[in-house]
């Protein structure tokens, strides 16, 4: 393992982080939760234990004991010895392994040579789930020339095993095993390291109409336009044919320039690979059942069924960065007998349902939302009078369920659902997304309406439908309809800034809206009120090439992450690591009622080294409770390390969990105080239950970044 600390560096202890109490409660819990040093156990006693326990396992018989108050005091006494004995045990296994030591000795997950009674017997440990396998990607030939339509996008890996995206409207030729010839469009390639020792051999090579492009083990970017070569690098450094100078990770270098200058944040500008990402690994949580909607009923036997979907039609009104989303759909029964069903609608992660409405014959009813207890007796009083409860539950994550009845005989039943989101929005684009995967084959007819309120004038691109435009009162309204089609692909729209047009034509409010590119004028009546708004967004200077990056991963692992959020927080690591640039370092511990460092030393990024942390962490014991304070204490302290050893890199503490504290200093105010000027924060709030606030006020307090990332969601991405 490749180590960048000189061997004469402190070393971080357990014992350096701990915050002495003198409050006698406190300190019994922490002994209780932590054993940092647990009494010795005389080993005849220890042995005589466990060898009755085992001479009791092995006969195979239960007692029904009758014990008296005294007898229950000396049988608790005695349990509590016996898990005194399992807890030393395990503890001190933990603590003679040193955190440097062999990865595969540390890991194993059992407890040798206790005793001769359970030696070679495997400990139970709740840790991450398995760790999920890549699809596999089509395979590009040498001589193979691939060119793909109007929206069509394709992930294919070269002989060496380097990742081609493709872009829609590219055509390009796999020349050899390691030079592709780029005719025009958009590629972003990753260039797997090649094991030779000719250097010429182990270089990648893009051919462009303008320019020639060489990497060795790096990610980057070409976009052909018009014969005019841009290239974008997101990790290590590339050469340019007509550039003095590499293009370093984090720059662009843009079309007839010949100077790198800082990139666009690269989420941004590879947008067009989400999909192909997302769809290069399996699910940690497999897709909803009903993605779309759905409508279940149970047949004469008893068995779920599903009525046929035969109309769909989703509006959308999208107005100052928020979208409402109406989702109309008509089913059919086609039995011979009232029924009584279940509607399912999964929302979109950051959506909150604002209308849910019902027909019954020709009459709108709208639901209602109560509380769930509530909600059943309700519902079971309305069917009792054979009416329509329309009421809506909801069930978990962001799946939501309403009972229905009657559905009557050969008729329809529609339905519909609204829901309300805050779109995403970057460098003046602003992103839109339907998701699709209905679960019930063909829809009869389908049908897309988008307004963008005031939006007559701005740029749209749809990356996945042919979308009819039209502009009514200011307004922009795009359109799509369908028959007889699956609706397996998400609806994505793109809104961009206003098209250049002669000023003259434009209205007073119209001409105050463009002030400038960076200033936004907004106003809004209601009722006697009028509202102003005005935003401005100042450009800003940065380097011209990002300073490299001390990684500190706080990976909490207290008993609330159940191993699909251990293995979201894992997978979210393994894919920070493979981007990692190569001039970067990183640490790794976790945290819980203490904290465990994976080494005493900083660590550079390499496959290997990736490979050792990510197996280390898969088999981290998910137990105890959150010391916030201690965890954050432990990670300024690598932090500090850092900016003693290596002025020129800017540390960045990176936290994967919930960041709600539950041991230790819980107030939100001296917790934030921990953080030193000049660390970054990064929050990543790992499931639906996280510390919002403390995440979002820790990253702006640094000039971090704070988010959400749920197990259902493309990691990957």
């Amino acid at each position: 393992m490749n180590q960048t600390h000189d061997n004469n560096q402190p070393t971080i202890r357990d014992n350096d982080l701990q915050r002495p109490s003198t409050n006698p409660g406190e300190q019994n819990v922490d002994r209780l939760l932590t054993i940092y040093a647990p009494e010795a156990i005389d080993p005849a006693f220890e042995q005589d234990v466990l060898d009755r326990m085992q001479t009791l396992a092995a006969s195979g018989q239960t007692h029904r004991l009758k014990l008296g108050p005294a007898q229950w005091l000396i049988a608790a006494a005695m349990l509590a010895l016996v898990a005194m004995i399992v807890v030393a045990a395990w503890n001190t296994l933990n603590n003679d392994a040193s955190p440097s030591a062999d990865l595969a000795k540390r890991n194993q997950p059992a407890i040798a040579n206790i005793s001769h009674g359970i030696a070679n017997k495997p400990f139970t440990r709740i840790t991450a789930q398995p760790s999920v396998q890549l699809q596999p990607a089509g395979r590009v030939t040498i001589g193979q020339t691939i060119e793909t339509g109007a929206r069509e996008k394709r992930r294919v890996t070269t002989p060496d095993g380097s990742v081609l995206y493709i872009n829609a409207h590219t055509k390009l030729k796999l020349q050899a095993e390691r030079h592709v010839v780029l005719a025009r469009g958009q590629i972003f390639v990753e260039v797997t390291p090649y094991q030779t020792s000719a250097r010429n051999a182990a270089t990648f090579h893009v051919d462009t109409p303008s320019r020639h492009v060489t990497a060795l083990a790096t990610k980057f970017a070409v976009d052909v336009t018009q014969s005019a070569a841009e290239i974008l690098v997101t990790q290590g450094k590339v050469k340019v044919s007509d550039v003095a100078q590499p293009v370093q990770s984090g720059q662009v270098l843009r079309a007839g320039s010949t100077q790198p200058e800082p990139a666009t944040r690269a989420s941004h500008a590879l947008d067009w690979t989400a999909q192909l990402m997302a769809a290069s690994e399996s699910p940690l949580v497999p897709a909803s059942d009903y993605a779309g909607g759905a409508l279940v009923v149970e047949d004469a036997a008893g068995n779920e069924g599903r009525l046929t979907l035969r109309q769909i039609h989703v509006d959308v009104h999208i107005e100052d960065g928020f979208a409402r989303t109406t989702v109309d759909q008509v089913y059919f029964n086609h039995e011979h007998r009232q029924m009584e069903g279940t509607f399912y609608f999964p929302l979109p992660t950051n959506a909150s349902i604002s209308r849910l409405a019902m027909y019954v014959g020709r009459q709108l009813n709208e639901a209602g939302m109560i509380e769930r207890k509530r909600g059943r007796e309700v519902f079971e009083d309305i069917v009792y009078q054979r009416r329509d409860p329309a009421l809506l539950e909801w069930m978990d994550g962001s799946t939501f369920r309403m009972r229905v009845f009657p559905i009557e005989a050969r008729e329809n039943k529609r339905i519909i659902i609204s829901y309300t989101q805050k779109l995403d929005d970057a460098y003046g684009r602003t992103s839109y997304r339907f998701p699709a995967g209905h679960s019930l084959g063909k829809v009869g007819i389908w049908s897309f309406h988008a307004c963008v309120k005031n939006g007559a004038n701005v740029k749209y691109d749809s990356p996945t439908h042919e979308l009819s435009v039209s502009a009514t009162n200011h307004d922009l309204h795009l359109r799509a309809t369908a028959t007889d089609v699956r609706t397996d692909k998400d609806v994505v729209l793109h809104l961009g800034r206003p098209l250049k047009h002669d000023a003259n034509k434009l209205n007073a409010a119209e001409q105050n809206n463009r002030v400038s590119p960076r200033t936004q004028f907004r106003s809004f009546v209601q009722g006697e009120h009028r509202y102003v708004m005005v935003r401005h967004r100042p450009k800003l200077e940065s380097a011209n090439l990002p300073a490299p990056r001390h990684w500190v991963f706080l990976f909490e692992s207290s008993a609330d992450r159940n191993p699909l959020l251990a293995r979201a927080q894992v997978d979210i690591v393994r894919h920070m690591l493979r981007n990692m640039d190569h001039r970067d370092t990183f640490d790794v511990f976790t945290a819980g009622a203490r904290v465990r460092p994976f080494a005493q030393k900083t660590i550079k990024p390499s496959q290997a080294n990736a490979d050792k942390v990510i197996a280390w962490l898969e088999q981290t014991h998910l137990i105890g409770a959150l010391d916030l304070h201690q965890a954050w204490q432990h990670a300024v302290k690598l932090t500090t390390l850092t900016k003693t050893n290596d002025p020129q890199k800017q540390p960045v503490i990176v936290q994967l969990g919930t960041a709600i504290p539950a041991l230790g200093d819980r107030n939100e105010q001296s917790l934030l105080g921990q953080l030193p000027d000049g660390v970054q924060y990064v929050g990543i709030g790992v499931g639906k239950r996280w510390s919002a606030a403390i995440m979002r006020q820790a990253a702006a307090r640094s000039g971090g970044y704070a988010t959400q990332i749920n197990p259902d969601e493309p990691i990957a991405w």
